[in-house]
């Protein structure tokens, strides 16, 4: 059994212009100790993936599809009250969030803030959790923790700020870390030290990690499968070798070859053209069919089922 199966997930926005469907009836699971990574471009439905395992979802704004099923450590957690779901967050689900400026709490020093969640998942006094916090600083990377324990986010860099929130997210040793895009806002150098830690830890604690990004570099260096999005669909899963090396969906390849390569400065960067589907009124047939070189008839009609690997006529059969 999978550590996290995720079936037919729906997620619906509320907004002025209508309701946004953000992610339309997708099915992926990640597997005990792998590193699975979603991509796609913005607005394709990752972030909102990741939220909706998380139940993190606006309660007024964003709602499930009352079909979705979200089995984690097989436990059906898609239905659970708040107050169930508040053991899980943190304690077997730890979170790494977009901007670590926004995760942590201006007004509260960093030791406080990681104190904080040990001792909401902890039966422990909060002297312990105080040394616990200290090492977590350690591990994550940063020197001098006991300084560090008493400044506030402001005084820390972003690097160090995103080593934080990872110590917070790892905190009481999840099974399972949802990294949402944790490089974006970093430079190289900072973004492979963070990448090299994710991986140190994982190896440590033995979990799973679901990590979010459009960097491809990234998924390169991490990932062992990659769930291709676009249209808050899934076209195309396969491993890291298979998707870098034999990509199959139309979108899959655009999406590689508007990888810049170091020894051709002067060429022209490739891009794709044409825009996203407006996720308020989707296409009835494959998202990228507006875009897509390679889009016949039938992909206007109906969203492909899956061949192998990939959801696109141009394996069916049928259309041969």
């Amino acid at each position: 059994m999978s550590l996290l199966e995720v079936k037919h997930l729906k997620v619906e926005l509320s907004t002025l212009r209508g309701m946004v469907k953000a992610v339309r009836d997708i099915d992926f699971e990640v597997e005990q100790g792998e590193t699975v990574a979603i991509v796609g471009e913005s607005g394709c439905g990752k972030t909102m993936t990741c939220l909706s395992v998380m139940k993190l979802l606006d309660s007024v704004r964003g709602k499930m599809g009352e079909e979705t099923s979200i089995i984690f450590d097989g436990e059906e957690i898609s239905k659970l009250t708040e107050r169930k779901m508040s053991r899980i967050r943190g304690n077997k689900i730890g979170m790494v969030f977009q901007d670590p400026i926004k995760s942590l709490n201006p007004t509260e020093k960093i030791g406080n803030q990681i104190v904080d969640i040990i001792l909401a998942h902890e039966k422990i006094t909060k002297k312990e959790a105080e040394v616990k916090a200290e090492k977590l600083i350690e591990k994550v990377g940063i020197g001098d923790a006991p300084r560090r324990m008493k400044q506030y986010p402001h005084e820390l860099s972003g690097g160090m700020r995103q080593r934080v929130v990872i110590a917070m997210a790892i905190a009481c040793r999840p099974q399972l870390l949802i990294a949402d895009e944790p490089t974006t806002a970093l430079d190289v150098t900072i973004q492979a030290e963070i990448l090299e830690l994710l991986q140190e830890l994982q190896k440590e604690y033995k979990m799973s990690i679901l990590i979010v990004t459009h960097n491809l570099g990234v998924v390169a260096t991490i990932a062992d499968r990659v769930v291709v999005m676009y249209g808050g669909k899934i076209m195309e899963t396969g491993t890291a070798e298979e998707i870098f090396y034999e990509p199959r969906h139309p979108y899959t390849r655009a999406l590689l070859e508007t990888i810049p390569e170091a020894e051709e400065r002067k060429k022209k960067l490739p891009v794709i053209p044409g825009t996203p589907p407006n996720l308020i009124n989707p296409p009835k047939g494959c998202p990228f069919i507006a875009r897509c070189p390679k889009r016949m008839n039938i992909c206007g009609m109906s969203f492909p089922k899956k061949n192998e690997r990939c959801y696109c006529y141009l394996y069916d059969e049928r259309c041969k």
